[in-house]
């Protein structure tokens, strides 16, 4: 037996998991064999700790290594699981906070970066269970519900207020872009859902909200209406405003681009539409 003691923190450790070594590692003393493992540990303080664990072998002591602390949920953690190799090696965590984390090695070498958070519950979220052959995580809450999530979508978390636009590129499904009332557009990468997810974050409208939001079809451009009247346009490529279309009265809830990229349409609370060339 070993008996490790975490001197930064005297919180109570509440969960631990344990799962096979990455054969891929790029250490070679964790990669996978008879001897060696990973186990998580999920703690009181918010925090899990990803360890490299070698047993004990051939007259030489076990040794642990902590290849990730993993930080994130605002107050103590009840769990942590690892879902199986054949879907991805995830690890979950679940906490006081209402939350379910997922991280993902991201190197082979042990570091787990969060890659989705899934919101939903009404109170503390106290286990999960990922299922051993389908992508899906069952988390169990003080609000009185289990819920079954498919591991193929995610919650994108981050804005302020409420989200009121969202448009993928049309050529790269990984990117996706949402407006919001809280007065911004943030671009994201959807294979990371996180803050760690967000491409860049634009304040287009001043202090004003933001509405709706579409990509140029050829996915070179982006417009985002808001409720400083305008429509802003974006480079896709820099992020840089390229133009500022004004002229209504009132908010721009919606925008659509013409199939040639060429035109803009808005629509307004002002009870007007305009076509503009751009």
């Amino acid at each position: 037996m070993v008996n490790v003691h975490d001197s930064q923190t005297s919180r109570p450790i509440h969960a631990a998991a344990i799962r096979p070594a990455p054969a891929n590692a790029t250490r070679r003393e964790d990669a996978s064999s008879s001897s060696s493992f990973v186990c998580v540990t999920a703690s009181w303080d918010g925090v899990a700790k990803v360890h490299a664990v070698t047993r004990a072998h051939g007259g030489r002591p076990a040794t642990i290594r902590t290849a990730s602390t993993c930080r994130g949920h605002s107050t103590g953690l009840y769990a942590c699981e690892f879902s199986s190799l054949a879907f991805g090696g995830l690890l979950g965590t679940v906490s006081g906070d209402g939350t379910c984390r997922l991280w993902q090695d991201r190197d082979g070498n042990l570091t787990y970066e969060c890659v989705g958070v899934l919101e939903g519950h009404r109170d503390e979220v106290n286990g999960l269970a990922f299922a051993p052959n389908a992508p899906l995580l069952a988390t169990a809450s003080d609000d009185g519900t289990a819920v079954v999530w498919d591991l193929n979508g995610g919650t994108l978390t981050g804005h302020g207020d409420d989200v009121v636009g969202v448009c993928f590129h049309p050529r790269d499904s990984r990117v996706l872009a949402t407006g919001s009332d809280d007065g911004t557009v943030r671009v994201w990468d959807t294979r990371g859902t996180c803050d760690g997810g967000v491409v860049t974050t634009l304040t287009l409208h001043g202090s004003r909200e933001t509405k709706r939001i579409a990509f140029s079809p050829n996915g070179a451009m982006l417009a985002a209406g808001g409720a400083d009247g305008t429509c802003a346009v974006v480079d896709a490529s820099t992020w840089e405003r390229i133009a500022t279309l004004a002229g209504h009265t009132d908010t721009v809830f919606d925008v659509a681009w013409s199939p040639d990229a060429k035109s803009i349409v808005t629509a307004s609370h002002d009870a007007s539409w305009r076509v503009w060339s751009v």
